[in-house]
């Protein structure tokens, strides 16, 4: 278990380095060309809230009429039964 523990963190601290990197990297750039960075834009987008259908208790997928069903059957008439 400690090792996973050390795992993950030497796996944030690599993508932390990675990424301190790639913005210096990116000024340096920025500075030898003579260009300015754009500035950050934020973009916020509105998303409708998702109504959850449910049958018998079970949640269906949001795209489950969009989903069909084609094909040769895999059950067997003897695992219909069982059931």
């Amino acid at each position: 278990m400690k090792f996973l523990k050390f795992s993950a963190a030497l796996a944030v601290a690599s993508c932390l380095m990675i990424n301190s990197i790639a913005q210096a990297t990116v000024k340096e750039e920025h500075e030898l060309s003579g260009a300015k960075p754009a500035p950050a834009k934020i973009v916020v987008q509105k998303v409708k809230p998702v109504k959850k259908e449910f049958w018998r208790g079970m949640e269906l997928p949001a795209n489950y009429k969009q989903i069909s069903i084609f094909g040769d059957a895999v059950a067997t008439k003897g695992q219909a039964v069982n059931l």
